[in-house]
């Protein structure tokens, strides 16, 4: 597994993300900015480079949000993500200083690699996957 640390405007992006097997797409609970990025920037920005891999996506910072977030609150803001970005297999919330949840990130990351949701046989195209 190779990890890629990829920021906006960095001149290999294009190339890490399209060779990809699995994207781990993380953002700061605590800044909104970073949140926003993810669904105006990353998300349609993947989709267009590697339209086939699955992504997971990691809210982290939670050890620094000040406040529990409730299932249902949390439901309300991913499952928009989730229906309109059908790569997105899986989102999770961590700690990365508390090492909370991140065993779960990279087991998500493999388990959506070896038993994949999406089509892997595309019929409109007659065309493998």
């Amino acid at each position: 597994m190779t990890l890629l640390y990829i920021f906006i405007g960095d001149e290999f992006a294009d190339e890490a993300l399209s060779n990809a097997s699995v994207i781990i797409l993380v953002y700061s609970v605590v800044e909104q900015f970073s949140y926003d990025q993810i669904i105006r920037h990353w998300l349609p920005h993947i989709a267009e480079v590697n339209p086939l891999a699955p992504i997971v996506v990691v809210g982290n910072k939670i050890d620094t949000r000040g406040e529990v977030i409730t299932d249902s609150e949390m439901e309300a803001r991913i499952a928009p993500i989730m229906k309109e970005f059908k790569q997105v297999e899986t989102c999770i919330e961590s700690s990365a200083k508390e090492m909370v949840n991140i065993a779960e990130i990279f087991y998500f990351a493999h388990k959506s690699v070896l038993y994949p949701t999406s089509t892997l046989y595309d019929s409109s195209i007659h065309v493998p996957c």
